[in-house]
């Protein structure tokens, strides 16, 4: 499901990753994942030892990329042409591995460059070996159609969960401080309401999943008090 969000880290005082997806961006989504990441022993460490492999691609590499991209659909299209004709025969799994790298090929390509990746960045981020080129999308916390946002805050060791349909901090958030200049568009209060903060937890005493799901119902006004 069409849910926009964000996957965003902050550490030694500055957002390290803000990371736009489409998909599955409702706690029990993108929201658990998240969880499921952190909770598990030695990830954050892996997580944070590999935050200087982030960086902004050239145009020159996002060209590069786009045409490897491009290559691997047309030929997982050809492969899918001779499937359907009948010229080769292969097992159901690996059809759907060419299925899937004609439909998504840019996350076979690039996963940190993709939409489609959401909370997967974190794996990424912590098991990647050399540079990871990243979109640095922080400009959509000013958004109407940005739904939920992830904070993996380093500094303040907590996570933070926000949601955007409506519901209003008193004394703000975090996000109302940033300034990207005149240009960018804000909603106006007539607009909407911004991002609120429903929920945090500290990083070293994550609820279970289910604890988590629970409690931003209650906030949320969708669960039993």
């Amino acid at each position: 499901m069409g849910t926009r969000h964000l996957i965003i880290i902050y550490q030694d005082g500055k957002y390290k990753l803000a990371q736009y997806g489409q998909w599955d961006g409702y706690p029990e989504g993108q929201g658990v994942a998240v969880l499921k990441f952190l909770s598990e022993p030695n990830n954050l460490t892996k997580l944070v030892a590999n935050l200087d492999k982030l960086y902004t691609p050239t145009k020159e590499e996002l060209t590069d990329i786009d045409l490897k991209t491009q290559d691997l659909r047309r030929e997982a299209r050809e492969r899918m042409d001779q499937i359907d004709q009948g010229k080769i025969q292969l097992p159901e799994e690996e059809v759907k591995q060419i299925l899937n790298q004609e439909m998504s090929a840019l996350n076979f390509v690039c996963p940190s460059l993709s939409r489609d990746t959401g909370a997967r960045i974190l794996d990424v981020i912590a098991n990647s070996d050399k540079p990871i080129p990243v979109e640095f999308d922080l400009q959509f916390t000013q958004s109407m159609l940005c739904e939920w946002v992830y904070v993996v805050d380093v500094d303040a060791a907590v996570l933070e969960v926000y949601n955007g349909l409506g519901w209003k901090t008193e004394g703000g958030t975090r996000f109302d401080k940033l300034d990207f200049g005149e240009d960018l568009h804000k909603p106006s209060l007539d607009d909407a309401e911004g991002l609120g903060l429903i929920a945090q937890w500290p990083l070293n005493n994550l609820p279970s999943e289910s604890d988590f799901l629970r409690y931003i119902a209650q906030v949320m006004g969708d669960g039993e008090t």
